[in-house]
């Protein structure tokens, strides 16, 4: 199976706090059930309004907020269409690790124009980015600022941009209010990323059934095969109730997946819907992940059994305290039984979770909650 991931709402009865165990009134009467979102952008119009200074991402000095996210998306939607992108126009959004937060902005942007999202990893050899770019039939890129891209990278008729030029002609300055400071979002600290100021109106949300991405496989058995996904599909199991937000057993959760994975995207809509600030490590090395962890007493974890194999050997992990941590998830490939019995000891508090999807199956997965007393079995259901 190739499994690329999911790995964002763990059962709720093995998790502590992560589900509320009742929808009952404090009178005893049942609450009217909350219409789920039909969008992506739909959810962070939510989020802006009940959480609106809240951070919901993390990545490096740099925080953004809930009205932030939905004000500077908002604007670069509006920038896209200005320059003539029409809804079912592809995109091919171009970020690398240290750029999760430009990414984020861009992803919900251009859903929100109507347009179709191709995310690329900047990883990606220059053969397969271009194989991404004609295959999805892209009529723009997307890329941070600074970003070089690679030489007769772009086909005749498509053209690139970033937020802050696009931001430029329209004169909103949109990706200007990118906070730089230190991530003040630990526990105590307060929240910065105010969105920009700005009067326009948010655009109208797509229509649920409208293609919203293309995701493209690992190619190790072939070219790379794009997967498409409908706003419905994208959205389908998130929440527009809070007291039903996944994850909820914890104030942050961490990763350091690429963009352009389905174990990225995965993260991305976890940082939409659920109760915990998403932090986002640029790159993954042992220390580093560990110092995090303490840093901003992450209480979920999800990584690659290579990563967790790197972090089980490394002495520089073992100087940082880990006892906040109340979830590991693993993704992308088996997790052998004692690297998840490492895992276990690593983390007494936690429940490890193995995760099975394919790019082409998710949002559908497989849960599997790995028992340390049977450590050859991969996990109960």
């Amino acid at each position: 199976m190739n499994a690329a991931t999911s790995g964002s709402r763990p059962t709720g009865a093995a998790i502590p706090g992560s589900r509320p165990a009742s929808a009952a009134s404090p009178g005893g009467r049942a609450r009217a059930a909350v219409p789920p979102p039909r969008s992506l952008p739909a959810l962070l119009d939510l989020r802006a309004a009940t959480d609106s200074g809240r951070t919901a991402l993390i990545c490096g000095s740099h925080t953004l907020t809930f009205a932030a996210w939905r004000d500077r998306s908002s604007a670069l939607a509006d920038g896209l269409r200005n320059r003539g992108l029409r809804p079912g126009a592809r995109v091919v959004l171009r970020y690398g690790g240290g750029d999760w937060i430009a990414y984020a902005v861009a992803y919900c942007a251009v859903l929100r124009a109507g347009c179709v999202a191709v995310p690329l990893s900047d990883r990606q050899s220059p053969a397969t980015s271009a194989h991404v770019l004609s295959d999805s039939g892209a009529t723009a890129l997307l890329h941070p600022g600074g970003a070089v891209l690679p030489p007769e990278l772009l086909p005749a008729g498509v053209w690139s941009a970033t937020e802050e030029e696009i931001g430029a002609e329209a004169g909103t300055g949109a990706g200007s209010a990118i906070s730089a400071g230190t991530g003040a979002d630990r526990e105590g600290g307060t929240e910065s990323g105010a969105g920009p100021d700005t009067d326009h109106g948010l655009p109208d949300l797509p229509d649920p059934a409208a293609l919203a991405q293309i995701l493209y496989t690992s190619g190790t058995t072939g070219p790379p095969k794009g997967v498409t996904a409908t706003h419905a599909n994208l959205v389908h199991g998130c929440t527009s109730d809070e007291r039903r937000r996944p994850l909820r057993h914890s104030r942050h959760f961490l990763h350091a997946f690429p963009v352009g994975t389905n174990a990225g995207q995965t993260m991305l809509v976890n940082a939409l819907d659920s109760a915990a600030t998403a932090v986002a490590a640029p790159q993954f090395t042992p220390g580093r992940f560990a110092r995090l962890i303490e840093e901003y007493g992450i209480g979920s974890v999800f990584l690659v059994p290579a990563m967790a194999i790197e972090l089980l050997g490394s002495q520089a992990a073992r100087r940082y305290a880990t006892d906040t941590v109340r979830l590991v998830g693993s993704t992308a490939a088996a997790l052998p039984g004692p690297v998840a019995l490492g895992l276990a000891r690593a983390f007494p508090r936690a429940q490890v979770v193995n995760y099975y999807t394919s790019t082409e199956a998710a949002p559908a997965q497989i849960t599997l909650l790995f028992d340390p007393d049977r450590p050859d079995s991969p996990g109960r259901l």
